[in-house]
Order: C-alpha cells, then sequence, then structure tokens
C-alpha cells in the first residue's frame, strides 16, 4: 500500500512538472513570436515613416532658395539626423564648426553662395587639402566619409543646411 501511494505521488509530481514544462514552452514559443512580430511591425513601420516623411516633405510654400534651378528639395528633420551621424564629427554638433577640423556651416558664405544642385556635387566631391578654399588644411572626404549616403540623403542634409543660413 505504501509502494502504491509513493506511485501516486511520483506520477502527480510528475504531471505537475509536464504541465510546467508544456506552459513554459508555450511562454517560450509565444515570447518569440510576439518579439518578431514587434520587430517586424519596428521594420515596416521605418520603412514606411521614410516613405511618408519623403511624400510630406513636399514643401507647401514655393521654394525660396537661391536658386531656382534645384533638382530637388530634401527634408530638414532626417537631414539633421543624417548630419549627426556623418557630419558632426568634423563640423561639430549644431553645425558649429571644430577648430582645425572643419569650419562652422551655421551662416556660412559659402553654402548660401551655392545652389542647391551645386551643394549636391560637393557633397559628393569632397575637398582636397590642397584645394585653395580648404581653410582647415584637412580633406573633406566625399560624401563627408560615408559612403552609402544617396543623393537625397545629400539632399535632406542640404535642407538641413539651408534651415542654419
Amino acid at each position: 500500500m505504501v509502494e502504491a501511494e509513493n506511485n501516486t505521488e511520483t506520477a502527480t509530481h510528475t504531471n505537475q512538472g509536464f504541465g510546467r514544462g508544456y506552459y513554459a514552452f508555450l511562454g517560450a514559443v509565444a515570447g518569440f513570436f510576439i518579439t518578431a512580430l514587434v520587430a517586424l511591425t519596428v521594420i515596416v513601420g521605418y520603412d514606411t515613416l521614410q516613405s511618408d516623411s519623403a511624400e510630406a516633405s513636399a514643401p507647401a510654400t514655393p521654394d525660396t532658395t537661391v536658386a531656382s534651378d534645384d533638382s530637388a528639395a530634401g527634408d530638414s528633420a532626417m537631414g539633421e539626423t543624417i548630419f549627426v551621424s556623418t557630419c558632426t564629427a568634423c563640423h561639430g554638433t549644431g553645425a558649429v564648426g571644430v577648430e582645425g577640423l572643419g569650419p562652422a556651416l551655421v551662416d556660412n558664405v559659402f553654402i548660401a553662395g551655392l545652389s542647391d544642385d551645386e551643394l549636391l556635387v560637393f557633397l559628393n566631391e569632397g575637398r582636397a587639402t590642397d584645394h585653395p578654399d580648404n581653410s582647415t588644411g584637412v580633406a573633406m572626404p566625399p560624401k563627408g566619409g560615408n559612403a552609402s549616403l544617396t543623393d537625397d540623403d545629400l539632399n535632406d542634409i542640404i535642407a538641413y543646411l539651408r534651415s542654419l543660413q
């Protein structure tokens, strides 16, 4: 009789263990799928946000930039984000310049004197150390050293720079 009671306790204990393990497994699987769903939502939402912001960046009023032959207006807010990640090492936070590296871009005569198309060419080409207009002796690499930047990204940076003039 004692042996039967021990077997019953063992069976009951085993069933409870199986139940806890089963629910832990289900919880882990559910957690995985929820995490995957959230990640997918963030990725799809980010792509949608980028395309929505590109559509929303169309100016509601006429463009008043220096030249009228500019090919595309960029998104200043997106340009600031790109500027922070690519350009601040040399041009400083808020584009105030870093002595010996990159000049201040706020109220910058060079930027004000070029059309958006000319700035796009400049950003794509950069400036060598031996260029007569290089005031720091430090080269500005094409695309600020970030070869992955597209012309759209550069137009966003140009829109941000225009907002600082």
